[in-house]
């Protein structure tokens, strides 16, 4: 049993408390998942706060505001690797020098716990506390609040976003935890009304579901926001267009200069490269854990499974790719 027949690595305890008693193993299968956090839409309608997150200043105040550490021991009891949203650390592209000089760079990249920097910041942008000498406001005065959309199923992304907002509220920023059906979710991001979304990715490398590095394709849980995929996938008919020397543009030309390329050598380099772009222009989204690996209860009399696995992830074609097929009960 894995996926959804184990919330995770809290339940570990039990599993063990039962093994003797069920007859099974516990092995441990990777998540599949690159990480946890926070997508960002930047096709959001109000110009005062898609001013805002444009801004980059403003974005690495946010992430810098989040207790990484925290989030994984509470959630995930340690587990998981604390680290900003990247892809994940085996992918092929990492295998050459300069692809674990961007790897290690990308994951450290504004991840670290600075409240202090945070508020520095945003005072510098005019994002100040208000008359109320609390929350802070947009640069005219306003009031800002910064509002998650989050599935209300996916019980450990709810943990921790509240955790996220609790820490984003220490140094004055009020967000608000969005609970609501997948469907819902789906649909907000793909009309663009949906501010953040607080989710998991699953992706590795060019092919793998690129929407996790690169708005190319109209999904609703791409990176950026499906509108700018959809202008991109409709080759200019639909959607929105990004700004000319955007993070968006560059990172759609990267992805184009990458498939164009017929060796793989060349290919890698042209992905490194926007893959880089997270890192100057970054933070683009936001991550807070990563590469966590999950309980698998095996039964006893099961023979030939693998040791490791991934317990989700229809991009890892998950059982497949461990091939169940193989496996048999012993008589």
């Amino acid at each position: 049993q894995f996926r959804n027949s184990a919330s995770g690595p809290s339940d570990y305890s039990l599993l063990v408390d039962g093994q003797q008693r069920g007859g099974y193993t516990i092995d441990w299968w990777n998540r599949g998942n690159a990480g946890n956090g926070i997508i960002i839409h930047y096709d959001f309608p109000d110009k005062s706060i898609a001013d805002l997150l444009w801004n980059q200043k403003f974005r690495q105040a946010l992430s810098v505001a989040m207790d990484r550490k925290r989030i994984n021991d509470i959630v995930w009891l340690g587990a998981g690797r604390v680290r900003q949203a990247a892809m994940p650390s085996d992918s092929a592209e990492f295998k050459t020098p300069r692809g674990q000089d961007v790897l290690k760079k990308w994951e450290q990249n504004w991840a670290q716990y600075d409240p202090a920097l945070a508020a520095k910041f945003f005072d510098e942008i005019g994002v100040k506390v208000g008359s109320d000498g609390k929350w802070r406001t947009k640069p005219d005065g306003s009031p800002l609040e910064l509002i998650v959309d989050v599935i209300v199923d996916w019980t450990d992304d709810v943990k921790m976003t509240q955790l996220a907002m609790e820490d984003w509220g220490k140094v004055g920023i009020k967000g608000v935890v969005n609970t609501i059906a997948d469907t819902l979710a789906s649909q907000r991001a793909m009309n663009g009304e949906s501010m953040m979304w607080s989710r998991g990715n699953a992706a590795a490398g060019l092919l793998i579901a690129p929407g996790a590095w690169t708005p190319v394709e109209s999904s609703d849980y791409i990176i950026i926001g499906p509108r700018y995929g959809l202008h991109f996938e409709s080759n200019g008919t639909q959607g929105i267009k990004p700004p000319e020397g955007s993070f968006i543009e560059k990172l759609q030309k990267a992805y184009v200069a990458a498939i164009a390329e017929p060796t793989e050598q060349k290919r890698t380099e042209k992905l490194l490269d926007g893959y880089q772009v997270h890192i100057d222009d970054g933070p683009i989204n936001f991550g807070w854990t990563g590469e966590l690996k999950y309980p698998v209860a095996r039964k006893n009399w099961m023979r030939n499974t693998t040791p490791t696995g991934y317990t989700a992830s229809t991009h890892y074609s998950q059982p497949n790719s461990s091939d169940p097929e193989q496996w048999f009960k012993k008589a």
